[in-house]
Protein backbone atom coordinates (compact mmCIF):
# COMPACT_ATOMS: atom_id res chain seq x y z
CA UNK A 1 0.00 0.00 0.00
CA UNK A 2 1.32 3.35 -0.74
CA UNK A 3 1.56 6.36 1.77
CA UNK A 4 -1.04 8.22 0.95
CA UNK A 5 -3.56 5.81 1.31
CA UNK A 6 -2.42 3.99 4.23
CA UNK A 7 -2.58 7.85 5.87
CA UNK A 8 -5.74 8.21 4.56
CA UNK A 9 -6.91 5.27 6.11
CA UNK A 10 -5.01 5.73 9.27
CA UNK A 11 -6.62 9.52 9.69
CA UNK A 12 -9.93 8.13 9.01
CA UNK A 13 -9.73 4.91 11.46
CA UNK A 14 -8.33 7.27 14.34
CA UNK A 15 -10.83 9.78 13.84
CA UNK A 16 -13.82 7.35 13.91
CA UNK A 17 -11.98 5.59 16.82
CA UNK A 18 -12.00 8.70 18.62
CA UNK A 19 -16.09 9.14 17.74
CA UNK A 20 -16.67 5.49 19.16
CA UNK A 21 -14.70 6.03 22.25
CA UNK A 22 -16.04 9.38 23.36
CA UNK A 23 -19.80 8.20 22.80
CA UNK A 24 -18.85 4.62 24.71
CA UNK A 25 -17.38 6.59 27.52
CA UNK A 26 -19.53 9.78 27.75
CA UNK A 27 -22.75 9.07 25.80
CA UNK A 28 -21.59 11.83 23.86
CA UNK A 29 -19.61 12.65 20.62
CA UNK A 30 -18.40 16.03 20.82
CA UNK A 31 -18.73 18.66 18.36
CA UNK A 32 -15.59 19.82 17.88
CA UNK A 33 -14.60 15.81 16.58
CA UNK A 34 -17.44 16.45 14.43
CA UNK A 35 -16.00 19.37 13.16
CA UNK A 36 -12.50 18.12 13.07
CA UNK A 37 -13.59 14.93 11.18
CA UNK A 38 -15.03 17.45 8.64
CA UNK A 39 -12.81 19.81 8.39
CA UNK A 40 -9.88 17.09 8.05
CA UNK A 41 -11.99 15.22 5.16
CA UNK A 42 -12.01 18.68 3.10
CA UNK A 43 -8.27 18.02 2.99
CA UNK A 44 -7.96 14.39 2.64
CA UNK A 45 -10.31 13.64 0.37
CA UNK A 46 -9.45 15.40 -2.69
CA UNK A 47 -6.18 14.59 -1.87
CA UNK A 48 -6.81 10.67 -1.89
CA UNK A 49 -9.95 10.50 -4.13
CA UNK A 50 -9.20 14.19 -6.61
CA UNK A 51 -12.19 16.80 -6.64
CA UNK A 52 -14.43 14.81 -8.30
CA UNK A 53 -14.29 12.22 -5.05
CA UNK A 54 -15.10 15.33 -3.23
CA UNK A 55 -18.14 16.16 -5.07
CA UNK A 56 -19.17 12.53 -4.42
CA UNK A 57 -18.13 13.00 -0.44
CA UNK A 58 -20.02 16.18 -0.24
CA UNK A 59 -22.92 14.60 -1.69
CA UNK A 60 -22.82 11.29 0.87
CA UNK A 61 -22.90 13.61 3.75
CA UNK A 62 -24.90 15.95 2.40
CA UNK A 63 -27.70 12.66 2.25
CA UNK A 64 -26.37 11.03 5.36
CA UNK A 65 -26.94 14.31 7.30
CA UNK A 66 -30.86 13.96 6.45
CA UNK A 67 -30.81 11.10 7.44
CA UNK A 68 -29.30 11.45 10.84
CA UNK A 69 -31.35 14.42 11.42
CA UNK A 70 -34.28 12.48 10.35
CA UNK A 71 -33.05 9.24 12.91
CA UNK A 72 -32.72 12.44 15.60
CA UNK A 73 -36.30 13.76 15.10
CA UNK A 74 -38.15 10.26 15.40
CA UNK A 75 -35.86 9.68 18.63
CA UNK A 76 -33.80 6.96 17.57
CA UNK A 77 -30.42 8.42 17.59
CA UNK A 78 -29.07 11.23 19.76
CA UNK A 79 -27.67 14.47 17.60
CA UNK A 80 -24.09 14.02 18.11
CA UNK A 81 -24.84 10.44 16.74
CA UNK A 82 -26.62 12.17 13.48
CA UNK A 83 -23.67 14.57 12.84
CA UNK A 84 -20.94 11.71 13.48
CA UNK A 85 -22.38 9.74 10.66
CA UNK A 86 -22.59 12.49 8.25
CA UNK A 87 -19.26 13.95 8.97
CA UNK A 88 -17.86 10.33 8.47
CA UNK A 89 -19.52 9.96 5.41
CA UNK A 90 -17.84 12.77 3.80
CA UNK A 91 -14.66 10.24 3.47
CA UNK A 92 -16.63 7.67 1.70
CA UNK A 93 -17.46 7.89 -1.99
CA UNK A 94 -21.82 8.01 -2.52
CA UNK A 95 -20.92 4.82 -4.29
CA UNK A 96 -19.58 3.13 -1.29
CA UNK A 97 -23.20 3.98 0.95
CA UNK A 98 -23.56 0.33 1.01
CA UNK A 99 -20.85 -0.51 2.22
CA UNK A 100 -20.90 1.80 4.97
CA UNK A 101 -24.86 1.09 5.84
CA UNK A 102 -24.13 -2.92 5.76
CA UNK A 103 -20.91 -2.24 7.99
CA UNK A 104 -22.50 -0.24 10.32
CA UNK A 105 -25.98 -2.64 10.71
CA UNK A 106 -23.40 -5.57 11.20
CA UNK A 107 -21.48 -3.37 14.14
CA UNK A 108 -24.89 -2.55 14.87
CA UNK A 109 -26.16 -6.09 15.84
CA UNK A 110 -22.81 -6.52 17.75
CA UNK A 111 -23.15 -3.84 19.96
CA UNK A 112 -26.87 -4.31 20.68
CA UNK A 113 -25.71 -8.27 21.73
CA UNK A 114 -23.14 -7.06 23.46
CA UNK A 115 -24.86 -4.13 25.30
CA UNK A 116 -27.64 -6.64 26.66
CA UNK A 117 -25.29 -9.30 27.22
CA UNK A 118 -23.44 -6.65 29.79
CA UNK A 119 -26.38 -5.26 30.99
CA UNK A 120 -27.36 -8.95 32.08
CA UNK A 121 -24.31 -9.34 33.98
CA UNK A 122 -24.49 -5.79 35.35
CA UNK A 123 -27.90 -6.32 36.37
CA UNK A 124 -29.21 -3.41 35.11
CA UNK A 125 -32.58 -2.92 33.77
CA UNK A 126 -32.92 -2.45 29.81
CA UNK A 127 -35.80 -0.69 28.00
CA UNK A 128 -35.92 1.06 24.67
CA UNK A 129 -34.51 4.63 26.82
CA UNK A 130 -31.17 3.07 27.44
CA UNK A 131 -28.21 5.00 26.19
CA UNK A 132 -26.80 2.86 23.25
CA UNK A 133 -23.52 4.29 21.69
CA UNK A 134 -24.23 4.07 18.56
CA UNK A 135 -21.19 6.39 17.55
CA UNK A 136 -19.50 2.85 18.10
CA UNK A 137 -21.37 1.22 15.10
CA UNK A 138 -21.39 4.28 13.39
CA UNK A 139 -17.19 4.14 13.18
CA UNK A 140 -17.06 0.58 12.47
CA UNK A 141 -19.57 0.99 9.49
CA UNK A 142 -17.07 3.77 7.99
CA UNK A 143 -14.10 1.98 8.73
CA UNK A 144 -15.20 -0.96 6.95
CA UNK A 145 -16.59 0.92 3.92
CA UNK A 146 -13.27 2.65 3.62
CA UNK A 147 -10.87 -0.10 3.99
CA UNK A 148 -12.90 -1.49 0.93
CA UNK A 149 -11.72 1.40 -1.06
CA UNK A 150 -8.92 0.09 -2.94
CA UNK A 151 -10.57 -3.24 -3.59
CA UNK A 152 -13.31 -1.21 -5.18
CA UNK A 153 -10.82 0.77 -7.35
CA UNK A 154 -10.97 3.96 -6.06
CA UNK A 155 -7.26 4.12 -5.52
CA UNK A 156 -4.33 1.90 -6.49
CA UNK A 157 -3.28 -0.26 -4.15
Amino acid sequence: MEILPAAYLAAFTLLALAGAWTDLRRQVIPNALNLAILVIGLVAVPLMLGWMGLVWGLAHFAAALVVGIGLFAIGAWGGGDAKFFAACALWIPVQQTIAYLVGLGIAGLFLILGWIIWAKLKGLPMSRKSPLPYGVAIAFGGIFAVVSLPALGFWPG
